[in-house]
């Protein structure tokens, strides 16, 4: 695995902004060219992501030739942990936050999983910034909307465990939640998510992070989606 000065016009400030609410988020800038802002998802860390065996091969690739800005959002790693608020109205505010303190004018908008309903929202709201988006394994509707019972137990299971476990930092339980996030991982690659969790937020945010954040996740719909020609592009993978 190649470092970060092997990335031609590398830069990788890890700089912070505070939103209206007070919370003080932290975002990194790397790469030349044509922005890219990746959308925050569920756990990450803007330093400690580059030496990861899953996530390092996203800035890798995306600073190829363009400029890439990524942000840890709140109560995850080296943003702000004392947060009160993780509804989906606050995370679409800390994308909002990040990329006008980065003066992005016009970009690439790259959401991954829970990321991309912030993604989408964003677009929705801003068209006139978003020159295409680009959407990996997202949805476009939480797991409350879909109707199947079994995935509501199994949800309602994990929010207890997170409670219960994730505070005890017991290390037994984080592989067990690693291998449902990345089912076919190596060993290197579990131990490294294991890791990861700890690193990244407190027993406590995970804990709020399931009951409240993924219950906006949970909920999440377009009740009334914008036009399809008022959206920008939008590359699903």
């Amino acid at each position: 695995m190649g470092t970060r000065s092997d990335i031609p016009g590398y830069l990788d400030n890890i700089t912070y902004c505070v939103t209206n609410d007070g919370v003080s988020l932290a975002y990194a800038i790397t790469g030349a060219g044509f922005p890219i802002v990746k959308v925050a998802n569920w756990l990450s860390h803007v330093e400690y992501d580059w030496e990861s065996p899953i996530w390092a091969r996203f800035p890798r690739l995306l600073t190829r030739n363009n400029t890439l800005l990524r942000y840890d959002k709140r109560g995850n790693g080296l943003s702000d942990w004392d947060v009160s608020e993780f509804v989906f109205d606050r995370l679409l505010c800390d994308l909002e936050s990040v990329i006008d303190a980065a003066g992005f004018d016009k970009f690439i908008l790259f959401g991954v999983s829970q990321g991309c309903m912030i993604a989408a929202a964003y677009a929705a709201r801003h068209p006139e910034r978003v020159v295409c988006q680009v959407l990996y394994g997202g949805y476009s509707r939480g797991w409350k909307k879909r109707n199947i019972p079994e995935e509501k137990e199994k949800r309602t299971a994990m929010t207890q465990l997170v409670r219960i476990e994730w505070g005890e930092n017991n290390p037994a339980f984080r592989r067990i939640f690693a291998s449902l996030f990345v089912p076919d991982a190596s060993i290197e690659q579990i131990e490294w998510y294991t890791d990861l969790q700890s690193k990244t937020t407190s027993g406590t945010n995970a804990a709020k992070m399931e009951a409240r954040d993924l219950k906006a996740e949970a909920y999440y719909h377009f009740s009334s989606p914008p036009k399809r020609h008022e959206l920008p592009k939008a590359d699903i993978v």
